[in-house]
């Protein structure tokens, strides 16, 4: 220590740090608080194809991972993901034109219905990701 009054002369970063692979990262980080919302909730992803003016080609294409347990039983899974693309189908019938016509405002109130539906069926906001597929017209033009 050196005579005279104390004084600040430089800061040096603390806290907890944790090993992620090969790297280290702060134990705040969003990518940990992500991982920690993924193992209580699960995530869904939503392929909607649709076509120029935002109708439906087909079905909604749904992957769950961690939120729908299949090992209980296929055939309420099954039934799960049937009611599910219903909603989603019915959502999208009722989006105004504006809204169908852009994909990302599309894809957000997709997304939102899953999560309203998913916490009334299970109770979890899985992680949400809607990928809007839009096609051309059918003669390429």
């Amino acid at each position: 220590l050196a005579l005279g009054p104390a004084e600040i002369v430089g800061e040096v970063w603390s806290g907890r740090l944790v090993l992620d692979g090969s790297r280290l990262l702060p134990s705040d980080s969003e990518l940990l608080r992500e991982r920690t919302r993924l193992r209580y909730n699960g995530a869904a992803l939503v392929t909607l194809v649709v076509d120029e003016k935002g109708r439906p080609r087909d079905d909604p294409r749904i992957t769950f991972e961690g939120v729908l347990d299949v090992q209980i039983s296929r055939v309420v899974a099954q039934l799960a993901r049937a009611r599910t693309v219903s909603t989603l189908r019915e959502s999208l019938a009722h989006q105004p034109a504006h809204i169908r016509r852009d994909d990302d405002a599309l894809g957000e109130a997709i997304r939102v219905a899953l999560r309203r539906h998913l916490f009334k069926a299970v109770g979890k906001k899985p992680i949400t990701r809607v990928h809007v597929v839009r096609l051309g017209p059918a003669d390429g033009s």
